[in-house]
């Protein structure tokens, strides 16, 4: 919204500073008050000025309709400008002339202030320069379609073939570091290991503090003995000016202190530059369990993944905390003998979830306050897994029943948190890129890890910013093509021709090459910030094509009108001789046969340039 805010502020007056530019031309030419000049420039402007407004409502409108967190982006640009376009428009049809009828007053002279006298110099100088490009072009017509060809190819070639991602990563102030011990780590020696890698990244000058989390992983998303999480705090971005000290920099940095730490796997990733879209802003894919091989293949499966990222170069590494072997006990309960004792599997989970955990039994009020009543099993009672053994359960007879007679004890590896994305058992594995490198090129390049390296065995599912960035792209090509096809209704009901709107519409192809010229110069991708500005850059070519359209069809049809009283006069003048004369308003003038242009050029008082093809005599209108 505020991004919105930003470019509202500019697009409000644009419709104003047309209107004060025309009626200054008008008063200037002399001849009305500025009043009259106002009620003149208005009859010409009114009809751009509400094209204008159409065609950028057009635009915008519907990509408010984009569904899921890109349409919410889109929406909250979109419904911005187009309410500011409509104050732009209103304002340029009342306020505006209003104020030009009060303030503005004919110029004379050239102004005294150098600085101005300079300004006025340079823009004639550029305004006659693109006067004369523009007219060698419109005497070369075959040559300048090829050159709008040749644009329209660069620019839609650049924007599918230049890179993209969703959003341009940003510093935010912090970042997370995740690390993981062996399966089976004591949290004693998790804490530990903690401690030292926390006290390496505080010596970096750019870190402000540390939170560490023992025993849980926010970016595995679970817990276990021996994981643990950092939340890296760095200094206000005032403090950290200059190369090497912005947020990627710092986790290189960590990264290199801490990969001497041989106990643990230490990575580091940037947080979204959305929060809540995702835990990291790596390429976070989850790997599913389709055809039900259990964990063991599936760690293999991201094993496999991990080494095989060191083969592209678009990739860092690849990075996950899937266990799928830790060491565990399995109570084994007999059920035949249990049913045998009079007991019920309910009352024997119970038990074991009481003695484990905790169990709720009820309230009650004690000086003035309620109190909650838990049943848990003491800690030096549950410190050896045979300790289950010696609980006891109430069958149906109201006996007491030991858990040794129904139930044993083994040791497994098994997974610690079982996951599941789809409806499927799953693996998260994150994608770490390489510096400038972006998006698109990480989700291709592990796209082609699963499919060589893992095959069929395995399907996949992006989530987080990957997700949205891989759904985006049909919906921005969609919305583009259909703000196209509005616009070109709009502007066909109100000119009622098809011509105008496609001069307007052709425009947009340079809009989109200026875009893709910025990205290729600042190093950037093509992000969903990118594709709104596009969305704004296609209103505002449409916007200015529409003004030059429609002064170009006013000074088509009085130049029409000229043309034929200046045939009449040429023809009264010179009879037809078979040399071939034809007549041609303004930059053309009379040709012979052979096509060639005469040298000899007059402005007479129909304001109709005419030439004769012997250069000596001129053609003489009233």
């Amino acid at each position: 919204t505020l991004f919105g805010l930003v470019l509202a502020i500019a697009i409000v007056v644009d419709d104003a500073i047309v209107v004060v530019e025309d009626v200054t031309r008008i008063l200037n030419k002399g001849g009305c008050t500025p009043t009259q000049a106002a009620e003149k420039a208005m009859d010409e402007l009114t009809g751009p000025v509400v094209g204008e407004v159409l065609v950028l409502l057009s635009v915008f409108i519907p990509t408010a309709f984009i569904s899921g967190i890109t349409g919410e982006l889109y929406k909250q640009f979109a419904l911005t400008i187009a309410v500011s376009t409509a104050f732009s428009g209103f304002n340029a049809l009342t306020f505006t002339p209003a104020m030009c009828a009060l303030f503005l007053r004919p110029q004379s002279g050239k102004p005294k202030f150098f600085i101005y006298r300079w300004f006025d110099s340079g823009f004639e100088k550029v305004r006659n320069a693109y006067n004369g490009t523009v007219g060698h072009m419109l005497r070369k017509p075959v040559l300048s379609l090829m050159i709008f060809v040749v644009l329209c190819g660069l620019a839609f070639w650049g924007f599918l073939r230049w890179p993209t991602s969703y959003v341009p990563q940003e510093d935010m102030g912090y970042f997370m570091t995740s690390i993981q011990l062996p399966t089976g780590a004591s949290i004693e020696r998790t804490d530990s290991i903690m401690k030292e890698v926390e006290g390496k990244v505080l010596s970096l000058p750019q870190v402000k503090d540390v939170i560490s989390v023992t025993g849980n992983s926010f970016l595995g998303g679970g817990a276990a003995s021996n994981l643990g999480s950092m939340f890296v705090i760095l200094k206000p971005w005032k403090d950290r000016k200059g190369k090497g000290n912005d947020v990627e920099s710092v986790i290189a940095k960590v990264s290199e202190i801490t990969a001497g730490v041989q106990e643990a796997v230490v990575f580091s990733a940037n947080p979204p530059a959305i929060p809540g879209l995702g835990m990291s802003s790596g390429l976070q894919m989850q790997i599913l369990d389709v055809n039900n091989l259990g964990s063991k293949e599936m760690a293999q499966a991201v094993a496999e993944m991990q080494r095989a990222a060191a083969d592209y170069p678009e990739l860092r590494e690849i990075t996950s905390l899937y266990q799928a072997e830790t060491p565990q006990y399995n109570v084994k309960i007999d059920r035949d003998r249990a049913k045998l004792y009079g007991l019920t599997l309910e009352s024997i989970y119970s038990t074991l979830s009481s003695f484990m955990g905790t169990s709720y039994v009820n309230d009650f009020v004690k000086f003035g306050r309620t109190y909650q009543v838990l049943v848990s099993g003491a800690a030096m009672s549950r410190s050896q897994a045979e300790d289950v053994l010696k609980l006891s359960v109430r069958n149906d007879s109201g006996d007491m029943v030991p858990f040794a007679s129904f139930a044993s004890i083994e040791e497994i590896l098994g997974q610690p948190n079982v996951s599941r994305y789809n409806m499927y058992s799953t693996a998260s594995v994150t994608g770490m890129l390489n510096p400038h490198v972006s998006s698109s090129k990480g989700i291709k390049a592990m796209e082609d890890i699963m499919k060589n390296t893992v095959g069929p065995s395995f399907s996949y599912a992006w989530t987080g910013e990957a997700l949205q960035e891989t759904q985006s792209g049909t919906s921005i090509s969609m919305a583009l093509i259909f703000a196209v096809i509005i616009t070109i209704l709009v502007l066909a009901a109100q000119y009622e021709s098809w011509t105008d709107p496609l001069a307007v519409v052709i425009t947009t192809p340079t809009a989109i090459l200026g875009t893709i010229i910025g990205c290729i110069f600042l190093g950037q991708s093509i992000s969903i910030y990118t594709q709104i500005g596009i969305i704004l850059l296609i209103g505002m070519a449409a916007k200015n094509a529409i003004l030059i359209v429609e002064y170009a069809t006013d000074y088509r049809k009085a130049c029409t009108s000229g043309c034929r009283e200046c045939w009449q006069c040429a023809s009264a003048a010179y009879p037809y001789d078979g040399a071939g004369f034809r007549v041609r308003c303004d930059a053309y003038a009379f040709r012979n046969r052979r096509g060639r242009r005469q040298p000899s050029l007059t402005r007479h008082g129909c304001g109709i340039r005419h030439g004769c093809q012997c250069g000596a005599r001129y053609a003489v209108c009233a």
